[in-house]
């Protein structure tokens, strides 16, 4: 859980680098969607320069501004959180879920995002 929260407070930041440690060489980060974002990053290469673009795109500005929940099993943690981004003269305001798989070393592996309105999201990052 530690690991999650560390990680996901985060996202959306320059100096997310700062939290590649936490993730899996071999991680997959997967957002779904038809937006300029969306897609599948394999290693923490990847994943950084998805991260680092996706901040650039926000102008730093994305907010998760209410962690409503997190829920954890054994090897998975969800968070659910609403969160705000502002960039290029637009803003959104959306509701999203983060899924974090971790392997036996406790390493993120697996990220997938969830956005609750894609066309929102697909508006504001553009195609």
């Amino acid at each position: 859980m530690q690991a999650a929260q560390a990680f996901a407070m985060r996202l959306g930041h320059r100096d997310i680098d700062q939290a590649m440690h936490y993730l899996s060489p071999n991680v997959v980060y997967r957002v779904p969607g038809r937006h300029a974002l969306a897609g599948s990053f394999h290693g923490v290469d990847a994943v950084l320069a998805h991260l680092l673009e996706f901040a650039d795109r926000s102008g730093g500005t994305f907010d998760a501004y209410k962690f409503e929940d997190w829920l954890a099993s054994e090897n998975t943690v969800a968070a659910v959180l609403d969160a705000h981004l502002q960039g290029h003269g637009a803003s959104v305001s959306e509701r999203m879920i983060f899924l974090l798989g971790f392997d036996a070393s406790d390493r993120i592996a697996a990220v997938s995002v969830f956005f609750e309105n894609e066309d929102s999201i697909e508006r504001f990052i553009g195609v």
